[in-house]
């Protein structure tokens, strides 16, 4: 079963003969690529994600392996929401509770 990418078809459908260029492959591949009878290369990929400002990614483009050939997407993924941490509150930046350098300079007093 081939898998449609709605978004690189919705693209084509006003993509000038520019934005195409910029793809680095000719409109006719980007609608197999689109309708699933052929995957972008890892460099298409890339170039498809460029001319398209990112309305359709590299992952959507290489869902199988794209972990495997930019693991920098990977690792920012699944470390993104690990890393993000909940702004302190008023009364947590007052006394400095919650704040790891704040409690660091209370401990060299």
């Amino acid at each position: 079963m081939h898998t449609k990418i709605q978004p690189l078809l919705d693209w084509l459908k006003t993509a000038s003969d520019n934005d195409v260029a910029e793809t680095g492959t000719t409109r006719g591949y980007l609608r197999r690529i689109a309708y699933g009878q052929k995957t972008a290369s890892a460099e298409m990929s890339s170039g498809i994600e460029r001319a398209t400002i990112g309305a359709v990614t590299r992952k959507t483009l290489r869902v199988s392996d794209w972990e495997l050939i930019w693991p920098e997407l990977a690792e920012h993924s699944s470390t993104l929401n690990a890393n993000v941490r909940p702004k302190a509150s008023a009364h947590q930046s007052a006394d400095g509770a919650g704040n790891p350098s704040s409690a660091l300079e209370a401990s060299a007093r």
